[in-house]
């Protein structure tokens, strides 16, 4: 049986690949080997989950609950309920639950056919966030920070480095730049995103300067 099986599942595999080759408009030399649908579907009659097409762990944590539910435990919903062979049950099930339009027809029956786990309602499923959710309530955090403190420019224990026209501009536009630390290379390539944002006047100090033989210069500037 073991034999039977080894090369059932070589023949799936190969069935697989041929239909992912053909999706792709890849040519099919020769399909002599590969298992055909309907003996693939006579083997999941007898145990769906008998090739899975899915992940290892996907299945090792499927047979780690359906165990833990043989003895009579109750299902783990939430992450860390249960923890079985380094496996976090509960967040395997919420995975599951979260993503349930990603799985394949299979797994879904497995899931609610042998483990009882339904789809995750809409209410239930965790909002994700847009980049006006996270401005919005970052804006809100500058205000009350700004209320308690009397300045937005917040002081940390370490200096904090940020670099990139992008996330740089914000951060000068929005005054928290000490320091500036600028890099003139001999090449000038005519275009690309500007450092500096538009309306911003600064009044710098330079603290430091350095030529290297290369021709790049470094310097140092302290915002007055």
């Amino acid at each position: 049986m073991g034999v039977f099986l080894k090369n059932a599942r070589a023949a799936a595999r190969k069935a697989q690949e041929i239909e992912q080759r053909r999706a792709e408009g890849l040519p099919v030399e020769s399909s002599v080997g590969a298992l055909s649908d309907e003996r693939r579907e006579q083997l999941e009659e007898i145990d769906a989950s008998w090739c899975p097409s899915w992940p290892v762990t996907w299945q090792r944590c499927f047979h780690l609950v359906r165990m833990h539910l043989d003895a009579n435990e109750a299902l783990p919903t939430e992450a860390g309920d249960v923890v079985r062979q380094g496996e976090d049950l509960g967040r395997w099930v919420q995975s599951v639950r979260f993503g349930w339009d990603e799985l394949t027809a299979v797994q879904q029956w497995m899931c609610e056919q042998v483990l009882g786990i339904e789809p995750a309602t809409e209410d239930e499923k965790p909002k994700r966030r847009t980049q006006a959710d996270k401005w919005a309530m970052n804006y809100e955090a500058a205000k009350q920070f700004y209320e308690r403190e009397g300045y937005l420019q917040a002081a940390a224990d370490h200096d904090i480095t940020v670099d990139g026209p992008n996330l740089a501009a914000q951060a000068i536009e929005a005054g928290l730049g000490d320091e500036y630390h600028l890099f003139i290379t001999t090449s000038v390539v005519g275009g690309g995103k500007r450092f500096f944002p538009d309306g911003v006047h600064l009044d710098l100090d330079l603290v430091e300067e350095r030529a290297f033989g290369s021709g790049l210069i470094y310097a140092r500037y302290r915002a007055g």
